[in-house]
């Protein structure tokens, strides 16, 4: 298998996309938000809640548990209805789960270690940002008001590897034993489990998925690893780079990008939180959010931004804000 791009042979094979998007749709079941069991594994269809009708739960007793979590956002103007549709469509895309499953592998180091008994969770943070420079450019630099309707597209912002402490739960050991035991009954227990965790950085709102990781990956992924990823510039020019995990979340994000059809369902109309967080990202410090920092980083370290970073950089130092500094940044 030769190394990843973000440019794809599959990128416009639509009956390739909607075979692969059928198929692993199936296999995104709804899962209960106190203890992730899935409706397969239930064996009847879950319990909804009423009111935003976007939680799924297997009985009362884990839909009262969930309750003091799930009413801070219960309603939160859609954003939970949104985030999940989102997060289906990513986990759908033989592409984007190739690369999360190379994440897995080099933020786990499973290159050195199977873990195939470990429970691996992993945080990944999504943002909605305009598929449009133009676009993206007129909300950070303020030059006009945003359109009525600003088109998006989903990015992953950051991969945060869980530790030990993260996995102490009861609920959350017991999730990963479930699903493990699903995957040892299919014939993979020579294969490491994770669980991902998708969320908006400033939403209470995460939608979880169990991850496979195929064994046969690993000398795929030390391959790539030794020979490095290509990378496209904004110029058209092809760039080598190695393969990390911060570059096969870049290289995600680029084929999101290049996917103009939208057949992988991952463009959506940004909300005004959305734009919000581009406009704190600079503005005066006072007011920056997490979710500005990191998006501000992201700015930095993809290449896709390159041409426009040094003016973004001017506006930020123009009202006081010092740009964020990556090790071997731009």
């Amino acid at each position: 298998m030769s190394a990843p791009s973000n440019a794809s042979p599959h990128t416009d094979n639509g009956v390739f996309f909607a075979a692969f998007r059928k198929h692993h749709r199936r296999e995104c079941k709804n899962a209960c938000s106190a203890c992730l069991v899935n409706e397969q594994a239930l064996g009847r269809a879950m319990r909804r809640c009423a009111k935003c009708q976007v939680s799924f739960y297997c009985s009362k007793e884990c839909q009262t548990r969930d309750w003091p979590v799930h009413k801070e956002i219960c309603g939160d103007g859609g954003i939970p209805k949104r985030m999940r549709k989102l997060a289906k469509a990513l986990m759908s895309c033989p592409h984007i789960v190739l690369q999360l499953q190379s994440v897995f592998i080099l933020a786990f180091d499973l290159l050195q270690r199977p873990r195939c008994d470990e429970p691996l969770w992993a945080r990944v943070d999504i943002a909605v940002e305009p598929s449009s420079m133009n676009d993206l450019m007129n909300i950070f630099l303020r030059k006009e008001p945003p359109k009525d309707r600003v088109q998006g597209m989903v990015q992953i912002n950051r991969f945060i590897p869980g530790t030990a402490a993260d996995v102490t739960s009861p609920e959350r050991i017991a999730a990963w034993r479930r699903q493990r035991a699903q995957v040892d009954s299919e014939g993979y227990k020579a294969d490491a489990l994770g669980m991902v965790e998708m969320c908006q950085t400033d939403s209470e709102f995460v939608v979880a998925f169990p991850l496979r990781i195929p064994s046969r990956m690993k000398q795929i992924v030390e391959a790539w690893r030794d020979s490095g990823c290509t990378i496209t510039l904004d110029s058209g020019e092809e760039t080598s780079v190695p393969y990390t995990v911060e570059n096969c979340l870049q290289t995600i994000n680029m084929q999101i990008r290049d996917e103009t059809r939208n057949q992988l369902l991952l463009r959506t109309k940004m909300l005004p939180s959305d734009i919000q967080i581009i406009r704190d990202a600079a503005t005066d410090p006072q007011t920056q959010t997490i979710s500005a920092l990191i998006f501000h980083t992201k700015l930095a370290r993809e290449f896709v931004y390159k041409s426009i970073y040094p003016i973004l950089v001017q506006r930020v130092r123009a009202v006081s804000i010092p740009p964020p500094r990556i090790n071997g940044g731009r």
